[in-house]
């Protein structure tokens, strides 16, 4: 019971920061461009990348606004957001291959932003999966709200803000 208290109120301190997009909007997209530009990438890769780019967003606006709306969670290989990982779990650690629908979806997010989020990919795509676990497990925003066999603790965007933004 007491668990879940403090997922409610974590969850509540984390809904501060607006997102602007669904995740696995900026998913498909991700995975588009990796595809377009022949780069591999797995679901592991794909959690990294994604709170790079969450990072990248906040300091671009300055801490007010978040680019996707799910919250982060401090897991054994570092962040992860759950919707992202469940919707794409069944592809392992094979490559992501994207799907029809993402051609669909080209127009949900704006071109500046897309610009965002494809320099955060060409900036990243060059470490490995592991490589980017060990980036992330070094820095403050996992580092301080991660416990050993707990999936339920989120990494707040304003942690997220904060330690990149300085």
């Amino acid at each position: 019971m007491l668990n879940m208290v403090s997922l409610v109120v974590q969850r509540s301190m984390s809904m501060a920061i607006q997102g602007t997009y669904n995740v696995l909007d900026v998913c498909s997209q991700i995975i588009k461009y990796c595809y377009d530009t022949e780069n591999y990438i797995d679901n592991l890769k794909l959690q990294k990348l994604l709170y790079f780019i969450e990072a990248r967003y906040l300091c671009l606006n300055n801490g007010k606004k978040a680019c996707f709306h799910e919250d982060i969670f401090a897991w054994t290989y570092g962040p992860v957001v759950p919707e992202a990982y469940s919707e794409y779990k069944e592809y392992g650690s094979a490559g992501i291959i994207p799907n029809k629908t993402i051609t669909q979806n080209k127009e949900i997010i704006s071109e500046v932003d897309m610009g965002i989020i494809t320099s955060v990919v060409n900036q990243m795509i060059r470490y490995s999966g592991r490589q980017l676990v060990s980036i992330t497990h070094a820095q403050r925003p996992w580092l301080d709200v991660y416990k050993e066999g707990q999936r339920g603790t989120i990494i707040s965007k304003e942690s997220i803000y904060d330690y990149f933004s300085v």
